[in-house]
């Protein structure tokens, strides 16, 4: 008998899944018919519709919530609280911008790894957090408030995807007043 249930179960799931998907197609009809397409609208019921704007909007909240994620990977996060500055070389590009309180310039990968490490080593960490990230044309970034025993700093990525991979290009280190 429990099995008679879950199976009716399964079938009315797919019932409802094929009509979430009839309504969605009607939707892109409705799209083709405002964009000058001849196709006729009794494909499309207002009750129908009614019932697959939730999901519209479920789908898109998650879809959104998805696409903010935060542009540094966790590994990044992680070592700029502990001021690991080699867990963050493997996460620099080939070349990278630092912009830190009293230097400046376009480093190696290997050089810049040295900056981060001078910069740690002489401004101890007792707390990291990312403030804000956001996306811009074809990079992202983030912002960060990082605090050491007697100075608060802004910290500022800019991430790049380079093949596969998310990248930094580009450090800057602000003192806070």
């Amino acid at each position: 008998m429990a099995y008679a249930i879950s199976t009716g179960s399964i079938i009315k799931n797919t019932k409802k899944t094929a009509a979430l998907w009839f309504n969605f197609c009607n939707i892109i009809l409705l799209y083709n018919i405002s964009s000058g397409l001849a196709i006729p609208q009794n494909h499309i019921k207002m009750k129908h519709l009614k019932k697959l704007l939730p999901v519209i909007i479920l789908f898109l909240s998650v879809t959104i919530t998805g696409a903010q994620t935060s542009p540094l990977p966790a590994e990044v996060v992680t070592a700029v609280k502990k001021g690991d500055a080699i867990a963050i070389k493997p996460f620099l590009n080939n070349k990278v911008e630092l912009l830190l309180p009293g230097e400046s310039g376009v480093y190696s990968q290997e050089q810049a790894h040295f900056v981060l490490k001078s910069f740690f080593e002489n401004n101890k960490v007792t707390s990291f957090k990312v403030l804000h990230h956001g996306t811009r044309q074809n990079a992202t970034f983030a912002i960060g408030e990082y605090n050491c025993s007697n100075d608060e700093y802004r910290i500022y990525f800019l991430v790049k995807i380079t093949g596969d991979k998310k990248l930094i290009h580009q450090i800057r280190i602000e003192k806070q007043d």
